[in-house]
């Protein structure tokens, strides 16, 4: 059974501006009864414990902690601006906190266009939070509820209220949110109209030069136009929401201000004409605007192709504001220069002397005998590379005829019978360089009759006396016999000779 209650509401609109639309935001009407003679005006407290003083019925509005108490008869309505509460299937969507467990009562009365209101029932502060409105058979939308006490019990008395919100799934906010517009220029092609909107809610704007989110400016032209932004709701219950709002499209200046007065100046800079830079920033040393003068190296303002240009702080060696002067010598240089004053003195020091450095290094008179003679080769040129080789003769050592011209001296000597009894006679088979020359010998060594390797050297100088051998093997004195030598020499040229033979050794 559902009976109406309609009242003329005093519209207080006293509102609260919170992110959470589901909470109700608006007091539109209160009345306090005087039912408990301590107050002649509502009263609560913001920290849910006894104590308890005046407080603004805005306490009660948005996510809050604080509470109103309602004492017998005393009422208040309170109204969602941004969100509606509907009846939405299997499951409660009308939530109302009261704090304490005195049971306390109150009447429920809810409205869909915040004048008529519908009485619900009496809801128990101790027992009943959530509402559901199908239990009551209520079908229509809630834009309003008005909560009227019934006692005044409990520690702060009265039907004590802290929150009243929808439920999720039985909120049907949608909220058209449009900042006002820039003023937009002309020359823009086209405007993004989403940078101006709350995208919390899906919607869509219609009007005139309007593609999806963007307004057409080079099609609309300058003018005023009105446009619209509607928020849908997939909630049959619910409302949709339309914001309607202007574009203005108008001329802009260089630097994009509407109605500015700013132009390219000739240097091609967007400035007021009144401004001091105004064709300033392109003038060249000479005061003419993009004209050809620079200021030179020496301060001076010519064109860069002018024969002076950078000429009149030059050096003697065309230097800009460089440091050459001419020496004493006439020659143009630093005078940090380690050659300046230098090219026209000897290398005795006398100016214009004499004196030269010949090729090697040495300071004389080019007519002076010992002139290019210090560093002369044995062939008398001046750091030759000529040299007195083995056969005594004055030859570069890449010349085929160096060390080739005496091959006698480099006859090599082998003896083919050695004693080794030690007399101090022939105790040694040991190899001889004609003319005493030195050598090398590669390889050295001594077979028996079967091949077998009775000693063995490499690489000892031809002149040793400490690698030839003494005719014993593994510390013993050999027979008297017949052997076999392979004898491998290097010569001082760098040539190598094998000889193969055999030594007798007599015992």
């Amino acid at each position: 059974m559902r009976s109406v209650f309609t009242s003329l509401i005093v519209l207080l609109c006293i509102s609260y501006t919170s992110a959470q639309s589901e909470f109700v935001d608006v007091i539109l009407d209160a009345w306090y009864s005087g039912a408990n003679p301590s107050f002649n005006d509502f009263y609560g407290n913001d920290s849910g414990g006894c104590p308890h003083d005046i407080i603004p019925l805005t306490a009660i509005l948005g996510d809050s902690d604080s509470l109103v108490a309602l004492p017998t008869g005393s009422y208040i309505v309170a109204g969602f601006t941004d969100n509606i509460v509907y009846n939405a299937e299997n499951q409660a969507d009308l939530f109302i906190e009261e704090i304490g467990a005195a049971s306390e009562f109150a009447e429920l009365h809810v409205s869909s266009d915040n004048v008529n209101f519908t009485y619900l029932g009496i809801v128990n502060g101790g027992t009943t939070s959530a509402i559901d409105l199908e239990d009551f058979n209520y079908q229509d939308i809630v834009t309003a509820v008005m909560i009227v006490g019934l006692d005044a019990g409990g520690c702060i008395p009265g039907f004590d209220v802290v929150r009243i919100f929808g439920l999720p799934g039985a909120n049907c906010s949608a909220e058209a949110n449009v900042d006002a517009f820039p003023l937009v220029c002309e020359e823009m092609p086209s405007f993004n109209l989403n940078e101006y909107v709350d995208l919390s809610f899906s919607g869509k704007w219609e009007g005139n030069f309007v593609n999806g989110s963007e307004f057409n400016v080079a099609a609309a032209g300058i003018g005023i136009y009105e446009i619209q932004y509607i928020v849908n709701h997939d909630i049959q219950a619910c409302f949709n929401d339309t914001a309607f709002v202007q574009i203005e499209v108008t001329s802009c200046d260089c630097n994009q201000v509407p109605n500015g007065i700013a132009i390219l100046d000739e240097c091609g800079v967007c400035l007021d004409p009144s401004n001091p830079n105004f064709n300033q920033s392109c003038l060249d040393c000479a005061g003419i605007v993009n004209g050809p003068f620079l200021i030179d190296e020496c301060g001076d303002c010519l064109e860069t192709d002018d024969p002076l240009f950078n000429q009149s702080c030059a050096d003697c060696a065309g230097v800009p504001n460089g440091l050459s002067i001419i020496d004493a010598c006439d020659v143009c240089l630093e005078p940090t220069d380690p050659e300046f004053d230098q090219s026209c003195f000897d290398c005795m020091g006398i100016l214009d002397g004499p004196f030269v450095l010949d090729e090697c290094g040495v300071c004389l008179e080019p007519t002076d005998p010992e002139f290019n003679q210090a560093c002369a080769d044995c062939a008398g040129v001046p750091n030759g590379l000529a040299i007195i080789d083995y056969c005594g003769e004055c030859y570069e050592p890449t010349d085929p005829m160096f060390n080739n011209t005496c091959p006698e001296r480099f006859e090599v000597f082998i003896p083919n019978i050695f004693s080794p009894n030690n007399d101090g006679t022939n105790d040694l088979f040991q190899v001889y360089m004609q003319g005493g020359l030195g050598g090398m010998i590669k390889v050295y060594d001594i077979y028996d009759r079967w091949g077998n390797v009775l000693y063995s050297r490499r690489n000892f100088p031809i002149d040793s006396f400490d690698e030839w051998w003494n005719g014993r093997h593994n510390g013993e004195t050999i027979l008297t016999n017949v052997y076999t030598y392979n004898i491998v020499v290097e010569y001082a040229t760098g040539e190598e000779r094998s000889f193969v033979g055999t030594i007798t050794l007599l015992n």
